[in-house]
């Protein structure tokens, strides 16, 4: 499935199994409640905008504690 390629791919970065699991249900619920805000907001804009930053946020987040379990 692809919650399973995504645990997968994420414990093959460095994340052990519990966190690549709720760093997947963690983006699948950040996506859905952003596609929900979309549709609500009517001509609000900067969705996207705001999407993308979120997004980049959650990925650097978990790109430090990959890079600081390699270290240690």
């Amino acid at each position: 499935t692809v919650l399973e390629d995504n645990v997968k791919a994420l414990t093959g970065s460095g994340l052990n199994e519990p966190e690549a699991r709720m760093a997947t249900q963690t983006l699948q619920r950040f996506a859905i409640g952003a596609a929900m805000q979309e549709q609500s907001d009517t001509g609000a804009g900067n969705g996207d905008e705001g999407f993308e930053f979120g997004l980049k946020t959650f990925i650097d987040g978990l790109r430090v504690r990959i890079t600081d379990r390699k270290r240690h």
